[in-house]
């Protein structure tokens, strides 16, 4: 990859709504299918330009069929919640299934995508599958952090869902573990061919909405040695069964990967990033590795970082052996051997190393605009003194998809990496925290992107102490800080009745109708993470700061102190009415600082935040040991 062009992909987009169908030419795909009934072309063709049709009805069940999408659940027999499934055509158009996640099933939009091996098959398969159902610290350590990282990143993780992958069983005891800690908001997506299942969810006597009770395991019928059949992983929440063989299963995932990587799906104002983690494996997860690396690939369409497992057996140990220099600060006297066939690879999967393993190399030595080689590692240390911080180790490689520095802290700041902060500040601390005015800002950041929320900014909102500290470190300056972002009424720590009614509400947000091109759904940015998706940043330099802050009477206490002092500028109202009553002599301290703005050429008066101001915040802020951290969820009803 270029350094101009780091993601290969178009520049970040926040539109009004992420889920309304690109324009015409914007893919290299072709979303339709050209040998479909001239009659469900049709049907399918006015359904989708209906804003109010939902997905369910805009989906259909196969290529050739003239119904729509089959849905419903799966209850099995070691999951107490049953999981949601929908069975649709393999040409299906990425937005519709992408607004069906998130429409339909409400799911929160990801702010990263977490790619895990596809389908396996052959004699490698089974010895991966083998070494998977070990309960090792390696193995322990992988569903932990997993589940970890993808709760903290707000990521979707996509698998192929089948019980004999060894990235779906990661998958899934990540769940399952994620669950018993509370962790329910992570959503695990399977992608599977229904020519490779073992028992079918729909039959003749199928009807919509019916919960599928599975029982594979106990009704697997007579079936040849090479037939491939598969059982489904119980632990995933979402099933996404794609009609016919798997390569239509694989296209759809891919489009789908690069449809919600390809732009700001949760309107945090960040492109939505994308890593590839591989464990274990066989010869499909190398070509697949080596898909993700090429930016030229017709089917990913794009290149994205890969970050592989080592020691996890199969295709990842043998990426691992041949393409990394080092292993554990020695030179790998394995760098860049052929692999040889033994008892678990055959001449097919060898001949598939010799092809593929030399590009994985070329490719992966490829860097983005952070320097850093799109394809990494991690190693595990048996060593009980060793850190295996598996979950900083997917961090820092999804930042590798960041098509600027300034999106990586950003994200750095939202999950609340002061490690990953820090070595960022250092390598380029005059941009990260410069004023946004400057020249280079004009048409958004340096680099070409959308203007950057102010990282103190979202530090403060998240209450975060250590980021904070971080900041401030660094210099970080309040001046550009909207302050009434801060006086919302859920940080009010002291809710008395003389400050009633001057706290910032949460704002009002509609929720759009399934399949509607207006409005904005309703997400919540992870910017945040752990805060109610009530709250959302204004931009300092939003010309709509004015404007929002401008409420109806009926709806904005209008003070004494506002008519005495008049107004300090954008983003002051509530944050002054709250501070001149509660902190007593602070009206005054206001009204000085507004005259000595006026004496110093200001003009209107208006003035800029400063460490006083924050310091208050702090004291009449709800602090966060009083406060269960919360995970966004769309709580707004349809209107």
């Amino acid at each position: 990859m270029s350094t101009t062009d780091p993601a290969g992909r178009p520049a970040p987009v926040s539109t009004r709504s992420p889920l309304v169908p690109e324009a015409e030419g914007s893919r290299n795909r072709t979303e339709v299918s050209p040998g479909k009934p001239p009659n469900s072309v049709r049907e399918a063709t006015a359904a989708s330009n209906n804003p109010k049709t939902p997905p369910l009805a805009i989906l259909r069940r196969s290529n050739d069929s003239t119904h729509s999408a089959a849905f419903g659940s799966i209850r099995f027999p070691s999951r107490a919640m049953p999981a949601k499934f929908v069975h649709l055509a393999p040409d299906s158009e990425a937005h519709v299934v992408v607004s069906l996640l998130v429409d339909t099933w409400r799911l929160v939009p990801p702010c990263a995508i977490l790619a895990l091996n596809p389908p396996s098959a052959g004699p490698l398969a089974v010895a991966t599958e083998a070494y998977s159902q070990k309960v090792s610290p390696l193995n322990l350590m992988l569903r932990q952090r997993l589940a970890d990282v993808a709760r903290k990143t707000n990521a979707w993780v996509f698998s192929c869902g089948e019980r004999s992958n060894q990235g779906a069983q990661v998958a899934g005891h990540a769940k399952a573990y994620g669950a018993k800690l509370g962790y329910t908001e992570s959503p695990y997506i399977a992608v599977v061919a229904a020519g490779r299942m073992r028992e079918e969810l729909i039959n003749e006597s199928y009807r919509d909405g019916k919960v599928h009770r599975y029982s594979a395991a106990a009704s697997v019928k007579d079936e040849p040695a090479d037939a491939l059949k598969v059982d489904l992983d119980s632990s995933h929440t979402h099933f996404i069964v794609v009609d016919g063989p798997q390569e239509g299963a694989e296209g759809l995932r891919d489009r789908l990967e690069f449809y919600l990587s390809s732009q700001d799906v949760s309107g945090d104002g960040i492109q939505t990033p994308k890593l590839l983690v591989v464990i274990g494996g066989d010869a499909a997860t190398l070509e697949w590795v080596r898909n993700g690396l090429d930016d030229k690939d017709p089917a990913t369409q794009t290149a994205v970082p890969v970050l592989v497992i080592a020691k996890t057996g199969g295709a990842a140990n043998d990426i691992w052996r041949y393409c990394s220099r080092e292993i554990a600060g020695v030179a790998n006297p394995d760098y860049e051997k052929p692999v040889k066939a033994d008892g678990e690879r055959d001449a097919a999967y060898v001949e598939a190393c010799a092809k593929w393993l030399p590009e994985i190399l070329l490719l992966g030595q490829q860097t983005g605009s952070n320097t850093t080689e799109q394809l990494t590692f991690f190693n595990f240390d048996p060593d009980p003194d060793a850190e295996n911080d598996l979950a900083l180790a997917i961090e820092d490689a999804l930042l590798n998809d960041c098509p600027n520095i300034s999106q990586e802290a950003m994200l750095a700041v939202a999950w609340g990496e002061p490690v990953i902060l820090q070595r960022h500040l250092e390598n380029d601390r005059d941009h990260l925290l410069e004023p946004e005015n400057k020249p280079d800002d004009e048409k958004g950041g340096k680099d070409g992107a959308p203007q950057r929320q102010d990282l103190l900014q979202i530090a403060l909102q998240r209450q975060d102490v250590e980021v904070v500290r971080t900041l401030l470190n660094f210099d970080a300056e309040p001046s550009r800080i909207a302050m009434d972002e801060l006086f919302m009424e859920k940080f009010d720590r002291y809710p008395v009745r003389e400050t009633k009614g001057m706290w910032k509400p949460p704002p009002e947000i509609k929720m759009r109708q399934p399949g509607s091109k207006e409005g904005r759904r309703p997400s919540t940015p992870t910017l945040f993470g752990r805060r109610p998706s009530s709250a959302k940043v204004v931009p300092v330099s939003s010309e709509a700061g004015d404007a929002a802050h401008a409420a109806p009477p009926n709806m904005l206490v209008r003070s004494k102190t506002i008519d005495r002092i008049g107004r300090l500028g954008s983003g002051w109202v509530h944050a002054q009415q709250v501070l001149c009553t509660l902190v007593d002599g602070y009206e005054k301290h206001l009204k000085v600082r507004k005259d000595l703005a006026v004496l110093a050429g200001a003009g209107d008066g208006r003035i800029v935040p400063t460490f006083t101001d924050l310091m208050m915040w702090a004291v009449l802020a709800n602090p966060p040991y009083n406060r269960v951290p919360k995970r966004p969820q769309p709580c707004c009803k349809p209107t």
